[in-house]
Order: C-alpha cells, then sequence, then structure tokens
C-alpha cells in the first residue's frame, strides 16, 4: 500500500475561456461550472459539450468538462480532453498533470511517467512531479527509481508524512530494513495517527529480529488506531 493522491481537477476548473468574447457562451460555463460545484456532473457535461460544439477553441470548457468525467469515472473520456488541451497547448502543465494522474489511476505508468517526465522539463521544481512518478516507479517495480524521485521530492520541499511513507515502502521492498524503519519513523513523527506506518515497521523490525518487542508495540498501537477509526 502506498499513500496516493486524489483527483483533485476541481484547482483547475477556469471560469473564462482564455480570450474568448462571446458572453453567452461565459453564461453556459459559469452555469456547468454551478452544476458541477452541484454534483449534477452529466447536466454539467451538456452545458460543456454545448460550448464546445460552438467554440472548439473555449479550452476551459475542455478541462471543466475533464472535470466531471473523471468524477463519473469516465477516465477515458476526461483523458481524450486533456489530450485535445495538450495538442492546442503543449506548454499547459495542468493538463499534464491531471493526465498523468489519471493514466496512474489506470494503471497506466509508462503513460504517466511520460507526463511527469514532461511536467519536469516545464517545471523542475515541483516537488509533486517527482513524487508521484517515484509512485509510478514503485509500481513498476523500479525501487530505485523510485526512491531517486522520492529523494528530490523531499529535497525540493515535500515533507509529507505520505513521501516519508512511500519512501520506506520502498526500501522495504528492496529488503533494506533499516533504512525503512527510519523513514516509517519519520512518517510516524508526522502523523501520529498513521496506523500503517506503525503496523509496516513493525513487521520491518520482525524481519530484522523476531523477538524485538517493539514490534508489538508497534502492532498494538496500529490495532488501536483502527479501531479509533472505525
Amino acid at each position: 500500500m502506498l499513500f496516493r493522491k486524489g483527483i483533485f481537477f476541481l484547482g483547475f476548473v477556469l471560469l473564462l475561456g482564455v480570450g474568448c468574447k462571446n458572453k453567452t457562451l461565459d453564461q453556459i460555463n459559469k452555469r456547468g461550472i454551478a452544476l458541477l460545484d452541484s454534483n449534477k456532473y452529466s447536466k454539467a457535461i451538456v452545458c460543456f459539450t454545448k460550448i464546445i460544439s460552438v467554440d472548439s477553441s473555449y479550452i476551459s470548457a475542455y478541462f471543466n468538462r475533464a472535470v466531471c468525467y473523471s468524477f463519473l469515472r469516465q477516465n477515458q473520456k476526461a483523458i481524450t480532453d486533456l489530450s485535445y488541451i495538450i495538442r492546442c497547448r503543449p506548454n499547459t502543465k495542468r493538463a499534464y498533470f491531471s493526465r498523468a494522474i489519471l493514466y496512474e489511476n489506470q494503471h497506466q505508468y509508462l503513460l504517466a511517467i511520460n507526463d511527469y517526465n514532461r511536467l519536469i522539463q516545464l517545471d523542475s521544481l515541483n516537488p509533486k512531479s517527482y513524487h508521484y512518478r517515484g509512485i509510478c516507479y514503485y509500481y513498476l517495480k523500479n525501487y530505485s527509481q523510485a526512491i531517486s524521485n522520492y529523494k528530490k521530492a523531499i529535497t525540493l520541499g515535500c515533507k509529507s508524512s505520505g513521501i516519508f511513507y512511500n519512501m520506506a515502502t520502498a526500501f522495504d521492498s528492496q529488503q533494506e530494513y533499516v533504512t525503512a524503519i527510519e523513514y516509517y519513523s519519520k512518517a510516524i513523527n508526522i502523523d501520529k495517527k498513521l496506523a500503517c506506518a506503525y503496523y509496516a515497521r513493525a513487521i520491518a523490525k520482525l524481519k530484522i529480529d523476531v523477538t524485538d518487542t517493539s514490534a508489538f508495540t508497534d502492532i498494538d498501537m496500529a490495532e488501536k488506531l483502527e479501531k479509533e477509526q472505525y
């Protein structure tokens, strides 16, 4: 288990089409966004599709429709809209980022890595691109590349419990249990209620020494935290 990110497309919703002069289309776009915000994704899609049928250059309509498709789990349709944006505007970082996440969620890790590579070309200082690319490498069982990407993300300022946990699992997969324990501990120091980190740290300790009593303390803590969550 890794810490995965959700698909947070809402931050990419654009109210107005870039360079669009058609106030009628702007009003339809706003209506579509209101429907999207009300979780009425299918109705919102009708609005955005109407805009696109009138003005295929209204880029924000493609973004907003991709949002709706993603919430409806129609990932391929969302990818198609994002790919259109990328063809029209090859330097649109948000489109690459969104498409990479969708590819990753569909286990198309090599395609996701390609998009993260392009993102890093456009912005080499964004830690998320390295973190999420590391996750893809992890699932491809390329643990050394995963670790390299996680380290780069940490160097660039990513200090979340998630990235330390993910780093630990990569070392764990390489049977480097002492280092894995170090990173599980860092994750726990950030989030004291991270039950999975306690449990994973316990297993790593037992792989080193089956008599390590601190491992059983970790297991007890993990079970306690899991009970509190339910």
